[in-house]
Parts: C-alpha cells; structure tokens; sequence
C-alpha cells in the first residue's frame, strides 16, 4: 500500500538503485521544508513517531526534526480522549468489556459516520484521523487560529502547516 500512496511501482524501485540511507536522506529533505508546522496523527506519539526517531538516528540524522526548529508533534487520539473526558459523548466510541472507551480508529471513524476508503492503510488512516479531528472542531472543541492545509503524507500522519 505504501508504494500506492507514494505513486511508486516495482520497477521504479528496481531502476533507481537506491539505498535506505538515500531515502532517508531524501526524506529528511522533504520534512524540513515543512517549518513551523504541526506535525498530528492518530497514536503517532506512541508509534509512528518512536519508529521516526529510531529511523533517524540509525541513518545518522537528526532524530527530533518534528519537535525543534518551530516544529511541533501532537496526537489526535489524545485530542479525541481529552474532548470525551470534558464533553462526555462529544464521539461515539465502542466499550471494552470493563466498560472503557476504545479508541480504535477504524471502529471510531465507523462509529461517528467518517468514511474512508481503505482501513489501516497510510491514506485511509489519515482520512480517518482526519475527520475524527474535524468533527472535533465542527463541535468547536478545539480552535485553529490560522487555515490548515493538508500536505504529503507518510505513514498515518498528517502534516498541518500554521
């Protein structure tokens, strides 16, 4: 699915005889055009972000680019648990057998009518997050005080720019 989201086929990546390093560094080139953004995902501060940072650092870069320099992380499953613990019922969430909420993204985005076209993929994960956060806003939970546009995605984090 990745190469679907990335727009790259097998024999692209056989004819280009790169390494993991040169991706990486190429990334990295990518991401640090984003200054000043937001970097928001669903768990991605428990997971994507970990699995960044040890990508980084194995390949000799920095490890903390969406947290220095203006840039800044946050999670909107946090965001999705803060507006249900101060708004109780603000999102429809499924109950575990103790009776806690679960906040699964694919059952959550179900659950308050967000469609997406593929769950746990790269794209349908982020149009999930997506519009979990924009139903977060709509109920005014939460204020973006400048538009936000939606950038390239990797993995199943969306990058909000200020």
């Amino acid at each position: 699915m990745a190469m679907i989201v990335s727009n790259t086929t097998p024999k692209l990546l056989k004819e280009s005889n790169r390494s993991h390093y040169e991706m990486i560094r190429s990334f990295v080139k990518w991401i640090k055009q984003f200054k000043n953004s937001t970097f928001m995902g669903w768990n991605n501060l428990e997971f994507d972000q970990l699995y960044f940072r040890s990508t980084l650092f194995q390949n000799f870069e920095y490890p903390y680019l969406t947290t220095t320099n203006g840039a800044k992380e946050g999670d909107i499953m946090n965001l999705a648990r803060a507006a249900n613990l101060y708004y109780p019922g603000t999102l429809k969430n499924e109950k575990n057998s103790k009776g806690n909420l679960v906040y699964k993204l694919d059952s959550m985005s179900e659950l308050n009518g967000v469609s997406h076209k593929e769950k746990h993929t790269g794209i349908g994960d982020c149009e999930a997050t997506l519009g979990i956060a924009q139903i977060i806003k709509k109920l005014s939970l939460i204020h973006i005080s400048e538009p936000t546009r939606r950038y390239a995605i990797s993995y199943a984090v969306v990058c909000l720019k200020k």
